[in-house]
């Protein structure tokens, strides 16, 4: 497990994906946290939902016949005093022939704007760049989601440009010297 000052984090299994996708009462069970009623998040925009279950039921699969993906498919974030989920985030695959992985987020609606985000983006990144086949990190947002760039800003990653989904920008950051 990873935690930072307010988090812990739990790597996604399959079990957890399955529980999140066909029963919270499960999923609050096996993270011994308390699962919001409108879980999972949403964008800002309140689009998503559609997407998430897709990678989630892909990720599951993936887990299940690659258990060496640990870490690189999800994370489950846990606010420490409460034992909440407020988050989840994962990175799209394990590190690519050029040492790059791929970072998503989202936090659940009644946990924006208090920095668990950042908080939770940092933990990644220290993750990931604790891998030493990682040379970079990247992530991609919509140019609308002020918030989210705010996070990776934070976190010093620079615009690169056009990400790899239409409408898409792509942010970087590459392993501190």
């Amino acid at each position: 497990m990873v935690s930072s000052s307010r988090l812990d984090f739990v790597f996604a299994t399959p079990e957890l994906f399955r529980a999140e996708l066909r029963d919270l009462q499960e999923l609050s069970r096996l993270l011994v946290a308390r699962v919001p009623e409108t879980w999972p998040p949403r964008l800002e925009d309140g689009s998503g939902a559609e997407e998430d279950k897709a990678n989630t039921e892909r990720f599951a699969q993936l887990l299940a016949q690659e258990p060496d993906r640990l870490g690189w498919s999800g994370w489950f974030w846990i606010l420490k005093e409460a034992r909440v989920l407020i988050g989840k985030s994962g990175f799209s695959d394990k590190p690519s022939a050029d040492g790059t992985v791929m970072l998503g987020y989202i936090v659940h609606e009644q946990f924006r704007r208090k920095g668990y985000a950042t908080e939770a983006v940092r933990a990644m990144v220290d993750w990931a760049f604790s891998h030493p086949e990682v040379t970079r990190v990247i992530a991609e947002t919509f140019p609308h989601l002020i918030s989210s760039i705010g996070v990776l800003e934070k976190n010093q990653f620079v615009l690169i440009g056009k990400g790899s989904e239409p409408y898409t920008i792509c942010y970087e950051l590459g392993r501190r010297a």
